[in-house]
């Protein structure tokens, strides 16, 4: 989860469209912990994805708990004991990470409590208990019309598991809420619920929003591919302009 600026040795050229020019990129902004919207968005324009996912969306303090890092750890360590596994397998990444909205409508706005706060776990047994949960809830699908008719939302859900899987995570959502898969993740999760209270005295609530992923390099598989998508509209809406 290292997001030293060592990471960035061989950073791509900045693109030429409207009207920039090739050149070497300028470091400089990489050595902020928590850009501006416009700073990323030179970020975005001068560095490769995975670069900026690693430096910026998965490892460091989010910028929720940059004037109390400590809360942060003892929100890793609270998950990682409920889950059992080491805190370093627990990290809060993405929007929250930092410190901007970067994706749908609400793109490039700050980030505040309210929103959503995405958290990576990184427990391949975890994935197995949850995928052997999904196997049982197919398995347990009628095979005959005169057995009964599947239900629509049941299948829905059930594609949805199979896509996350296939991204290199499960979502707790996905699963029925008797699942033990998803009792045992958001029950972790519910304990850390006080210590986000105490970070706003008044105003929303942020909710957290779990992934469980088989690896790190699943997570920073899955943070790439949002700033590849993130990189592709913005130049969509630059050419529309």
């Amino acid at each position: 989860m290292s997001t030293t600026s060592s990471a960035v040795s061989s950073p791509q050229s900045p693109a030429t469209r409207a009207g920039r020019t090739a050149g070497p990129p300028d470091t400089t902004l990489l050595r902020i912990e928590w850009p501006t919207a416009e700073q990323f968005r030179q970020l975005l324009d001068s560095f490769p994805p995975d670069v900026l996912a690693r430096r910026y969306l998965i490892g460091g303090i989010p910028h929720l708990f940059r004037d109390d890092p400590v809360k942060y750890l003892a929100l890793r360590e609270t998950i990682a004991r409920a889950l059992e596994i080491g805190h370093h397998d627990v990290g809060i990444v993405g929007s929250a990470r930092i410190g901007l909205l970067l994706s749908g409508q609400k793109g490039w706005s700050h980030f505040a409590m309210g929103h959503d706060i995405d958290v990576a776990i990184v427990a391949p047994e975890l994935i197995n208990e949850g995928l052997d949960a999904l196997a049982r809830r197919v398995a347990d699908l009628p095979l005959r019309q005169d057995e009964g008719g599947i239900d629509p939302q049941d299948l829905k859900e059930i594609q949805r598991t199979a896509r996350n899987y296939a991204a290199g995570y499960l979502s707790p959502d996905t699963f029925p809420e008797d699942d033990g898969f998803r009792i045992k993740v958001n029950s972790a999760l519910n304990q850390v619920t006080m210590q986000l209270l105490a970070l706003t005295s008044v105003g929303p609530v942020s909710r957290l929003r779990a992934k469980v992923f088989r690896s790190w390099q699943d997570v920073e598989s899955f943070y790439t591919n949002l700033l590849r998508a993130l990189a592709r509209r913005r130049s969509l809406e630059e050419e529309e302009e």
